[in-house]
């Protein structure tokens, strides 16, 4: 199965729609998710809490 997103992009109805459809056809439907949610990187989560220790320096 190919990756569908890009890193740095957020997720969208289009990108939604090819992440269900690659699931149905190359695995099962039975495995399609009910919701599929955008969820931050790592990188993101790194990056806010590097800002707050040196605000708090």
């Amino acid at each position: 199965m190919e990756a569908v997103g890009h890193l740095g992009k957020s997720v969208d109805q289009a990108m939604k729609d090819a992440v269900t459809t690659a699931i149905r056809t190359q695995v099962s439907p039975r495995y399609v998710p009910d919701e599929i949610i955008e969820a931050p990187t790592v990188l993101d989560w790194y990056t806010a809490q590097a800002e707050a220790f040196r605000k708090e320096q």
